[in-house]
């Protein structure tokens, strides 16, 4: 249970930093869970009870063995989970676990899972396939990373094997991911192609919901807008995925291991830079500091540490710049320490998936006289995961009972930490809300408490009740985000002439992005609205071709010009001859 949680995060945290490890200085790395316990790991989360879930993978590389679901116990609260329940087993080489109506959402390629314990023995008996057709190839590349987004659907990484998933036993509604990540609305039985997946092992989605990836050399990239907006405009790139990263050199990003340094078996011109860049996670948690908000943790499973990249405004897009420089937040003389993933807990902390093998580089990747030589069997009988906390900041003590009521949930969407409010979310679109749950939702969503308001502007959308007016409130906040999800939500709404006049100003926002969005949101113009309004968008398009625009809003306006892209251009040829 939660209480189980905040107990043993606590100033006084007893653990000591392992031996081999190096931390940056404030901050405590606890060892909470271990083989025998666990074998394996390669993702943990926590359920809205506040109980830990650790997924295995011990058919890695072999595909040898089934993954499954180990639900961790610490029945003498002393912070270290003792024991653990088999909570769901033979999830075929499952990447990824995600708490979901009472149960977990499995990504087990080809399927997408849905699995629940209805009668209270810690054990799934109810199995339901949910998806069919998700490629089964290197098991570095399966399609993993399922998140809940703000919009209610589920986000998932394709990982760079494609597939063409379907809705179980139904292959009329298949769907070509075509190399792109995915998102999933399960309700309503869609599946849409996101944009360009970097080809890595998970994403990461910040408070506003913009989306990070990583892969291997290129450890932080974010894409900048769903290709959805895209269509069949031939645009430069033709895809927006970007590398954010601040800090390459010659397209590598330098990093700070200790100890006798180890480089990809088949790449050793990468030694000292990111080789292995995985686990990518958005520290939402609110209790490591204010040097940690904002940031981005992405791990090297090559060189045995992870990184922090700081993120920032630059343009339309983010920037990811080093949180320290010439070292980074955690490494280790263990070459045997893999962290393979990351996750926020519901007390604000970082906890940290260590897979723990000798080798870690798929075979298909090693040179077979290397290979020759190499155990890549070590290690498939251990794991461990560690917390991150602050040694100044008390953690977060999240009251279980109260999140799990409708008041309490409610109350909780303006928590400092993401979990929390993404759980609250999460718990209220599972269950009817009558009129005075939508009156106290309709009055956080005008609140000022920032978080309170994305979420519950949110949640009325979802649940068909969001009013103009309300929107309207939030189009001219003066929180950039929030303008920028407001634009999100004005797509379904533009036939309200008020939210029309709105949104065509903000084509010259003060904010990049929000200026990009704006694009975006005219580009779902009806043709007829289109038509209707063309003259003044074109006069809003060619003033804010007059300003400094980067890449992206170029692409934005060029969007939003939709067919009469041929006029803007004349328009703006005049003005400069």
């Amino acid at each position: 249970m939660l209480l189980s949680i905040v107990l043993y995060n606590c100033k006084s945290d007893i653990h000591l930093t392992p031996q081999g490890f190096q931390i940056e200085e404030g901050f405590n790395l606890s060892l909470v869970a271990s083989e025998p316990v666990i074998k394996d790991p390669v993702d943990i989360e926590f359920d809205e009870h506040g109980d830990a879930y650790v997924l295995e993978m011990p058919g890695y590389p072999f595909e040898d063995r089934e993954s499954r679901i180990i639900k961790l116990e610490d029945k003498n609260q002393d912070g270290t989970f003792e024991s653990g329940i088999t909570y769901a087993e033979d999830l075929q080489l499952a990447s990824s676990i995600l708490p979901y109506k009472g149960g977990m959402l499995v990504a087990a390629p080809p399927y997408l899972l849905f699995v629940k314990d209805n009668d209270g023995d810690d054990v799934a008996e109810q199995r339901d396939t949910l998806l069919d057709g998700f490629s089964t190839g290197n098991l570095q590349h399966n399609y993993n990373g399922l998140t809940y987004g703000l919009d209610n659907w589920i986000y998932a990484a394709n990982g760079g094997n494609s597939g063409t998933p379907f809705w179980y036993q139904d292959s009329t509604s298949e769907i070509d991911l075509k190399g792109d990540d995915l998102r999933i609305n399960l309700d309503d039985r869609i599946i849409e192609r996101l944009g360009k997946s970097s080809g890595g092992y998970e994403l990461a989605i910040d408070e506003w919901g913009h989306i990070f990836e990583t892969h291997n050399l290129e450890h932080v990239s974010q894409l900048v807008f769903p290709s959805r907006y895209i269509k069949d405009t031939k645009l430069s790139p033709n895809h927006t995925l970007a590398n954010i990263s601040d800090h390459e050199e010659n397209g590598l990003a330098r990093i700070y291991p200790i100890g006798e340094q180890e480089s990809r078996v088949n790449h050793p011109e990468q030694s000292g830079y990111f080789s292995g860049a995985c686990g990518i996670t958005y520290y939402g948690g609110g209790a490591l500091g204010d040097a940690y908000k904002n940031t981005v943790w992405v791990a090297d499973v090559v060189l045995n540490l992870l990184h922090v990249d700081k993120i920032s405004s630059h343009g339309a897009r983010s920037e990811g710049g080093r949180a320290l420089e010439k070292r980074d937040f955690i490494a280790s003389t263990d070459r045997s320490f893999r962290p393979v993933n990351m996750t926020v807990g519901p007390d604000g902390s970082m906890y940290v998936v260590d897979m723990y093998r000798a080798v870690i580089e798929h075979p298909e990747w090693i040179p077979d006289e290397l290979e020759a030589e190499m155990d890549l069997e070590a290690g498939k009988d251990k794991g461990r995961i560690y917390k991150i906390s602050s040694t100044t900041i008390d953690p977060y003590q999240i009251d279980e009972l109260n999140l799990l009521t409708k008041d309490g949930a409610i109350a909780n969407l303006g928590h400092d930490n993401q979990w929390v409010r993404n759980t609250a979310q999460r718990l209220l679109m599972d269950i009817e809300l009558d009129e005075e749950d939508i009156e106290e939702l309709e009055s956080l969503a005008i609140g000022i408490n920032t978080y309170a308001r994305l979420h519950s502007f949110w949640l009325l959308n979802n649940k068909q009740k969001l009013s103009a007016d309300i929107l309207l409130d939030n189009l001219a906040h003066q929180e950039a985000g929030i303008r920028e999800n407001a634009l999100r939500i004005a797509e379904t709404m533009l036939s309200d002439q008020l939210v029309l006049d709105k949104v065509i100003t903000m084509l010259n926002d003060k904010d990049q992005r929000v200026k990009l969005h704006a694009g975006l949101t005219i580009s779902t113009l009806s043709e007829a609205l289109y038509q209707e309004h063309k003259e003044t968008i074109l006069t809003e398009l060619l003033k804010a071709c007059k300003s400094e625009l980067d890449q992206w809003n170029i692409m934005g306006v060029v969007l939003a010009a939709q067919n009469e892209k041929l006029e803007l251009f004349s328009q703006l040829a005049k003005i400069s001859s």
